[in-house]
């Protein structure tokens, strides 16, 4: 007598952590190859200018099995990000629990896409039986360039030794 098996999944996924690596505006490494050891778990760390590339580290644990097709939603400041292309995966088993790792990104904070100053980050996990798990984090862009004013010496002094020079700079986000 065989008889069919099934498990039901009512508990959803449980996003552990949130990480993100911050990387220098010329990067370009897809999510399937980037490795790093300098995750960052921190809440209001600086994006824009040179450092404007943004990876997510996401760690989550799921009885049964994530969605195969969908497993996470992103958002930064309500925008939706696109993961076609730009996320690798991986599991295993650890005290008897399924945990999954998932990479993310580059996600170009300097696109003009999110103003200055604080954003959340959004991100919902889904499992293969569609329940869902949520957790949000905060970094900070900044993509506005600051100024600077020489005021001392003035453009007209001739210089003859070592001046002092007095001035002003200003963030510009």
């Amino acid at each position: 007598n065989t008889g069919i098996k099934f498990q039901f999944d009512t508990t959803s996924p449980e996003i552990q952590t949130i990480e993100y690596a911050r990387e220098s505006s010329t990067v370009t490494t897809a999510a399937s190859s980037y490795s790093t050891s300098n995750w960052i778990s921190l809440s209001d760390t600086y994006f824009g200018a040179n450092y404007s590339k943004l990876y997510l580290k996401l760690t989550i644990q799921e009885d049964v099995a994530m969605d195969s097709t969908n497993p996470l939603e992103i958002s930064i400041g309500g925008i939706d990000v696109a993961l076609s292309g730009n996320i690798s995966s991986s599991s295993s088993i650890v005290a008897g629990k399924k945990i999954y790792t998932y990479i993310v990104g580059p996600i170009d904070m300097a696109s003009g896409a999110y103003g200055d100053g604080s954003q959340v980050i959004n991100v919902v996990a889904k499992d293969a039986a569609g329940t869902k798990g949520y957790k949000n984090i905060s970094i900070k862009v900044d993509n506005t360039p600051g100024s600077n004013t020489v005021t001392t010496p003035s453009s007209s002094t001739r210089l003859i030794s070592g001046p002092t020079v007095m001035g002003t700079v200003q963030d510009g986000g």
